[in-house]
């Protein structure tokens, strides 16, 4: 996982990620998310779901650029100066890293 830019869904209640595709999106930094959402991005292997103990509406604005590095459990706003606590992916990030379920078990087979 390299450096990415990311999009956090903190504004308001109901809002929704634009598509990620156009942005190369790697990161989807969050403060929690919906099973199936999290389930979807480990499936597909299109997103890292990650999960961050500080408060983001209270840090993040609309636009700020979040660098994480691979192997960091923290995340760095660029605009802030100020380092996001990440929770570690765990068992899920071979899975991701794989590019998803299918590709992980054609590589674990």
């Amino acid at each position: 996982m390299s450096s990415a830019d990311v999009i956090s869904a903190v504004e308001a209640p109901g809002n929704t990620l634009p598509c990620h595709g156009f942005r190369q999106l790697q990161v989807v930094l969050a403060e929690g998310f919906a099973r199936i959402f999290f389930r979807n991005c480990v499936a597909t292997g299109e997103l890292y779901p990650c999960e961050c103990t500080d408060r983001l509406c209270d840090v993040l604005k609309t636009g700020d650029v979040v660098t994480r590095r691979p192997g960091r459990s923290d995340g760095h706003c660029e605009k802030h100066g100020q380092n996001l606590q990440v929770q570690p992916l765990g068992d899920v990030r071979p899975v991701v890293d794989a590019g998803g379920l299918f590709n992980y078990a054609r590589q674990s087979a």
